[in-house]
């Protein structure tokens, strides 16, 4: 008779879990894994090899907090943490970044990928892959957000850097966070933040040898900078919007500058004084935009030229150093913090040491340039040679002359200047041990030791693998 059977058992057959439950169970187990790979900070991880990242153990991608413009992400694999960068303007950027590093400013380290290259292939399947495992654990919405921003085409060179963990943007950090990583209560220059003080300095006359406004709101980079720093603090920002087109409001941004491209870090490595300059520029492009826009040189190098006269008078290392209080007033606007008479001067101390070596960093730019010009010609990348070239070396050249004219009468100042500190002992890699999961994956130990335990077990019951990306 039909219809009088009892039908499938409740628990499959043999007493099995039905599909129902292996469906129910198979949820659970991809929630569980979207929450843990979404507690991941790679911030928080400890940077791999730029110069040989194994991009077929890529298991997480991260995107900075708002403010960025351009295609930047933040990427874990089973080595360490990297930063990776699309660009408009990757030329200027990498120009800008040695230069720099010239200057003895600690920066990221930096590589270019082209298109032509493997890695550039590698890289984009790398970010598919993890789009893909985002997508199959339920996380769609961060999936469609790596496709949106990752996605570049093999004509665009990317930009590898090294990651700075556990950094503070200084423009984002509180007054504790300022009072304990960047000032002194007197000049030390031992210690790790008159280091960090020294980089800044220096980063402000190297941004003012490459025409770049951005980081910092200082008389180099702003037209009248105290007439309109008096009229916002006696009638507030809104002063500045009166009138016809273009209103005093264009340079408000230039009052602000943007102190989020200067990174602290609670200890000094091979790389770093515990503060590194990001987002590195040089404005001397060939573009009437940029032209118009640029300070004259000589008003540029009146500036330098008080600070010189001031500290010839004064002493390197005596306040007030009235020449650089516009970054007593920046640090207070990001920050509200009141940086010490001490911390300015060592500020000052940090520019003086970079305009004694301007001379010859900028002799290395006109080298450096043209050999980065021949180099761009036998690229197979015509975004790149266009890029290179947009660069105005001449313009460099003599904005840097024309400041260097200043030193002439204070050659005694500059070569009588405090020695340049020893290097400071940088911290020494704790030998971490190495597990089972650790040696199974292949994991760099330190690496595996900075992971949670949970994300450590999703790892080896999931470790990284192409996973086809087919978003719906």
């Amino acid at each position: 008779m039909q219809g009088k059977g009892l039908g499938p058992p409740a628990k499959g057959t043999k007493g099995g879990p039905s599909w129902k439950e292996k469906a129910s169970a198979a949820a659970a187990e991809a929630a569980l894994a979207r929450e843990t790979f979404q507690k991941l900070r790679i911030s928080s991880l400890p940077p791999g090899d730029v110069d040989a990242p194994r991009w077929d153990t890529t298991f997480g991608v991260e995107f900075p907090d708002a403010g960025q413009t351009e295609g930047v992400f933040f990427v874990a694999t089973l080595d360490g943490s990297y930063v990776l960068k699309t660009s408009q303007s990757p030329a200027q950027e990498y120009f800008a970044t040695q230069f720099m590093k010239q200057l003895g400013i600690p920066t990221p380290q930096m590589r270019i990928i082209f298109g032509q290259d493997a890695e550039h292939g590698k890289i984009r399947e790398a970010l598919m892959t993890v789009a893909g495992q985002m997508d199959r654990r339920g996380d769609s919405e961060s999936a469609h957000r790596i496709l949106m921003r990752g996605f570049f085409t093999s004509s665009m060179p990317v930009m590898l850097m090294s990651f700075v963990p556990g950094a503070i943007p200084l423009g984002s950090a509180s007054s504790s966070q300022v009072e304990r990583l960047l000032d002194l209560s007197a000049p030390d220059r031992s210690s790790l933040a008159a280091a960090r003080l020294h980089a800044a300095g220096r980063c402000w006359l190297a941004d003012a040898l490459l025409g770049f406004r951005d980081r910092f709101a200082s008389p180099v980079s702003c037209r009248e900078y105290q007439k309109l720093r008096g009229m916002i603090e006696q009638h507030g920002p809104e002063i500045l919007q009166e009138g016809a087109p273009p209103t005093l409001f264009d340079q408000y941004g230039l009052l602000q500058g943007n102190a989020d491209n200067l990174l602290l870090s609670d200890t000094a490595s091979p790389t770093s004084d515990g503060l590194v300059a990001i987002d590195n520029h040089v404005q001397f492009v060939n573009s009437n935009c940029e032209q118009k826009s640029r300070m004259e040189p000589e008003a540029i190098a009146s500036v330098f030229a008080k600070l010189l006269e001031e500290t010839t008078r004064d002493g390197p290392l005596e306040p007030p150093a009235a020449s650089v209080e516009f970054f007593q007033h920046m640090v207070r606007q990001s920050t509200g913090y009141v940086l010490s008479a001490a911390a300015l001067c060592e500020f000052r101390l940090g520019a003086l040491y970079a305009l004694r070596d301007a001379a010859d960093v900028l002799r290395w730019a006109d080298t450096f340039l043209a050999e980065l010009q021949k180099d761009a010609e036998a690229m197979e990348c015509k975004f790149w040679v266009e890029n290179v070239r947009c660069i105005n070396g001449p313009a460099l050249q003599q904005q840097g002359a024309i400041v260097c004219e200043t030193l002439g009468p204070h050659s005694a100042l500059l070569a009588s200047l405090p020695e340049v500190p020893s290097p400071l002992p940088t911290s020494s890699a704790v030998q971490q041990p190495v597990d089972a999961g650790c040696e199974a994956l292949g994991a760099a130990p330190g690496l595996w030791a900075a992971l949670s335990p949970e994300l450590r077990a999703a790892l080896q019951a999931d470790p990284p693998r192409p996973i086809p990306y087919n978003p719906k």
